[in-house]
């Protein structure tokens, strides 16, 4: 009973993100790693009703926390470290992000991932809400003249990310900076179908050797 529960709070997680519990499921589901077997519903609840806020809790004394039933000194360390182990993750994961301050450096970045490649290639560039990097994620390769480019990997290469913008990329090793028909239809299709999911598709940059085209830009001008 309590394996099923907790896996059906696991796949909750997966599939809509932590910001979707309470925070008396939150705590519940912190709290698996020092209760193996042990439902940790009443505990979660236990602690909030007495300190109100996981802020309060997290900043209660060890000998506080003790004092709820079932709160032994390992649990309480254990409660203690939660938000040095958020800001330890916070800061590794932000730390080495490029934040781009231009559309130019961001077209910089797709040429250089780009350069050299004798097959057309297709990459994402993931932003968060500043411009800062995410990740970058090659979705696509194909041969000269043929690339298909599936939605759904960039919806996978976004999922589980704090992505709220996407820049596609390609390259033309024919060096002709024209989009295509198919292109064009590309790139509508993939925009509706971030949309969808609240993600912005910024552009799609076109690139060969030493120079790029905006698809965006591109469609205003025809």
């Amino acid at each position: 009973m309590a394996e099923g529960h907790r896996q059906r709070m696991f796949e909750k997680i997966f599939k809509h993100g932590i910001d979707i519990l309470y925070e008396h499921e939150f705590l519940e589901v912190y709290l698996y790693s020092v209760y193996a077997r042990r439902n940790t519903t009443d505990i979660a609840h236990a602690l909030l009703n007495r300190f109100k806020t996981l802020e309060n809790l997290c900043n209660a004394p060890i000998e506080e926390l003790m004092t709820i039933d079932g709160v032994g000194k390992s649990v309480a360390i254990h409660i203690k470290m939660l938000p040095y182990i958020s800001r330890g993750y916070s800061y590794n994961i932000n730390k080495n992000k490029k934040k781009y301050k231009t559309m130019n450096e961001i077209c910089e970045r797709c040429m250089d991932l780009l350069r050299g490649t004798a097959n057309e290639a297709a990459y994402v560039l993931c932003l968060d809400s500043n411009n800062k990097l995410i990740k970058e994620e090659k979705i696509a390769e194909g041969v000269p003249g043929l690339l298909i480019i599936d939605p759904r990997k960039i919806v996978d290469a976004v999922a589980f990310t704090t992505t709220t913008k996407v820049v596609l990329c390609h390259n033309h090793p024919s060096g002709v900076l024209v989009p295509s028909q198919s292109d064009v239809i590309t790139t509508q299709n993939i925009k509706e179908v971030l949309e969808k999911i609240g993600i912005e598709l910024i552009d799609h940059i076109i690139v060969n050797n030493d120079k790029y085209i905006s698809c965006k830009t591109y469609r205003r001008e025809v």
